[in-house]
């Protein structure tokens, strides 16, 4: 059964540490005041494959019953739906992040969505809800549009987010404010406002242009400060300092709170974040100190849980057991 609680229940418990799994959820998602506005953006941070990862792993420490799955199973669904919705290039990292085309798999994903939304029974008197209503209806409208498209019009790809409502907002306001707050303009109006809109668009410097921009040079900048590479001697002398140099800080902080396997889990995560980042600007030598193979161990079923599995590269770094110490010793002291 798909439950409300087990958010609730998730961010009750994630609430309570210094350091979270899911940062972005608080207290305005699960509990909206009265008359408050709705709003898609806290609707797709609760739908998130983040929240998803975080019922996963409470689910895995036993904080959460193994029920939960089902929800963890219905809020990752909706990522990809809103992904699938919200698609701004032809290559994404996310789930049905990219572009629909022929040659990827939106279609077969939406056509089962549908079936799997007809599989949902809401337990409520009518038995209905109308949100899944309007979600088939809008999955329909895109299967169709992209069929004609795709059949009648050779379009090879088609980039979803220009099809929210979002984008023609925008462009009404900025039409309301030219000539004064319009709020009802006829069309000669509307006419005159839109061309001069897209005569100023023209008028803005592309970054082709032949005329430079001012300050288009910086006296100092990191590429002045970037390290030209240390010995071999050298590297090998910092290898064997480091674990001696650090060894008084872990001594001091032994006596000091002990993080609960969860906040293990998202130090993990952190420090895969950390050594990613690091790897572009360390010698072979620390590289190899900072990362280690792709597998599950005690502290890292968040990580895990979090990668993408259909990204062969580019996804989550797994950090060293030692970086994973490390990290976990700085949250303890600081």
């Amino acid at each position: 059964m798909i439950s409300w609680k087990y958010i609730e229940m998730l961010y009750e418990r994630d609430s309570k540490f210094p350091i979270r799994m899911v940062p972005k959820l608080t207290r305005r998602h699960i509990a909206m005041l009265p008359f408050a506005n709705l709003s898609v953006k806290l609707a797709v941070q609760i739908l998130s494959h983040s929240v998803a990862a975080g019922i996963t792993t409470m689910v895995h420490y036993g904080d959460l019953p193994p029920e939960a799955m089902t929800t963890s199973h219905f809020v990752e669904e909706f990522d990809k739906l809103f992904n699938c919705f919200n698609s701004s290039s032809r290559n994404g990292k996310a789930p049905m992040s990219h572009a629909i085309s022929s040659s990827t798999e939106h279609v077969i994903f939406l056509r089962e969505k549908l079936r799997w939304l007809d599989s949902i029974k809401p337990l409520n008197k009518s038995g209905t809800l109308p949100c899944i209503h309007g979600w088939k209806l809008t999955i329909a409208c895109l299967l169709d549009l992209w069929d004609d498209l795709s059949n009648n019009y050779n379009v090879s790809f088609l980039i979803t987010n220009r099809l929210n409502q979002d984008c023609l907002e925008n462009m009404f306001s900025v039409v309301r404010g030219k000539g004064g707050h319009r709020i009802n303009p006829d069309c000669r109006e509307f006419r005159s406002a839109l061309t001069q809109i897209m005569v100023d668009a023209i008028l803005v410097p592309g970054k082709g242009s032949n005329c430079q921009a001012d300050l288009d040079t910086f006296l100092f900048n990191l590429d002045n400060i970037t390290a030209k590479g240390a010995t071999h001697a050298i590297r090998t002398r910092l290898h064997q300092d480091v674990p001696r140099l650090i060894q008084p800080i872990v001594q001091n902080c032994a006596s000091a709170y002990v993080l609960e396997v969860v906040e293990k889990d998202v130090v993990a995560y952190i420090s895969g974040y950390v050594a990613k980042k690091l790897t572009g600007v360390v010698c072979e030598l620390c590289k190899a100190d900072l990362i280690q193979e792709s597998h599950v161990t005690d502290s890292s079923f968040f990580l895990s849980v979090k990668q993408y599995r259909h990204l062969q590269e580019g996804g989550l770094t797994m950090p060293s057991p030692a970086l994973q110490h490390c990290l976990q010793t700085a949250e303890i002291a600081f």
